[in-house]
């Protein structure tokens, strides 16, 4: 289960999708949380809850955690992700030039385009597992205290620091 402070996911969702209601983004994202909470818990193989900002912050030790619950060992290629190909089936268009562009000459060439939103960040993003903390400084006062209102309850086991 990969969870996110949903201060930066909704974030994302209002920086993308500028037009739609902020409180209606935010009781979506609870939405989904609640969904996924509901299919992680009945699931009944191995399981394991990773925090994205865990991941970004200490990457080596939380894959090789995932490596141990998946009874894979763990080997330090598996963090340069642009290296290898992949098949992204969803997923933010940002990550998915990031997979593609490694498989192109010309990065210009790459099927996935970004709008003028995400193109700085995402043209000069090196492929690998880092922290974006956009949110902080895009999330507006209005919208965090709309946040909190609406998604503190759901958002206590993503939130991550100030």
């Amino acid at each position: 289960f990969l969870g996110r402070d949903g201060r930066a996911v909704v974030n994302s969702r209002i920086r993308k999708y500028p037009e739609r209601d902020p409180a209606e983004q935010i009781e979506d994202w609870v939405a989904k949380m609640a969904r996924a909470e509901a299919l992680f818990s009945q699931h009944e193989g191995p399981k394991l809850r990773v925090r994205y900002e865990d991941l970004a912050t200490n990457t080596d030790a939380v894959l090789t955690q995932i490596c141990e619950t998946l009874g894979l060992e763990y080997e330090p290629a598996m963090r340069d992700f642009p290296a290898v190909e992949h098949h992204v089936l969803g997923g933010n268009s940002g990550t998915q030039f990031i997979a593609a562009r490694a498989r192109f000459d010309d990065p210009a060439e790459a099927f996935v385009s970004l709008n003028s939103r995400t193109r700085d960040y995402y043209e000069t993003h090196s492929g690998a597992i880092e922290l974006d903390l956009r949110w902080r400084e895009e999330l507006s006062a209005l919208h965090r205290a709309l946040f909190d209102r609406l998604a503190s309850e759901a958002n206590r086991d993503f939130h991550w620091g100030e």
